[in-house]
């Protein structure tokens, strides 16, 4: 017998079937199980998480230790970077990193580019914050093809702009959900 599904359905449906990630919490209770001599099949039984991901962690945290396995705090920021019709990427930096050490990382250029900080220009010495949304958009005599922007921040209406910026917002708040969920 077939059945008919909507969008929504479809997209409700699939969630339930992508490939299952163990909370931090779960990750944490194999390693302390491996680590007091358990086996991998009553670590995965206790713990609630299949025994090849077990065995996975367990290799993991042997090649790299907590960082491999998700657990330990690194002392960076994440950056997304937006560069109007080129691209949008998030990019990870060490903590403390500047306005000019994204820059030179993304090798953008440095002259007529109004750049801004979450909707603000900043001082380029100033420490990025975490999950900040960094705007290059190039001013009059840089655009490609002769084409004229207004100098100074760029109105979001401007070249789709307003859409790719809704987007990395979305991407922001499912991550924020995600990340939550995962720390029960």
């Amino acid at each position: 017998m077939a059945i008919k599904l909507s969008q929504d359905e479809r997209e409700s449906l699939e969630r339930f079937i992508r490939p299952y990630r163990p909370t931090r919490r779960q990750k944490a209770q194999a390693l302390l199980g491996l680590a007091a001599g358990d086996s991998s099949e009553t670590v995965a039984m206790r713990v609630g998480i299949p025994k090849d991901l077990v065995t996975e962690l367990a290799t993991r945290f042997s090649e790299r230790g907590l960082a491999g396995v998700g657990l330990e705090k690194k002392p960076e920021v994440v950056v997304t970077l937006v560069r109007p019709g080129v691209d949008a990427q998030k990019l990870r930096l060490p903590e403390g990193s500047t306005l000019e050490d994204l820059i030179d990382r993304s090798g953008a250029s440095k002259a007529k580019q109004a750049i801004t900080v979450n909707g603000i220009i900043p001082e380029r010495s100033l420490p990025l914050p975490n999950g900040a949304v960094v705007i290059f958009v190039s001013t009059p005599g840089n655009a490609a093809g002769g084409e004229h922007r207004p100098s100074g921040v760029p109105s979001l209406r401007d070249d789709g702009l307003f859409e790719q910026y809704r987007d990395i917002l979305k991407a922001r708040r499912k991550s924020r959900a995600r990340e939550e969920g995962s720390e029960e």
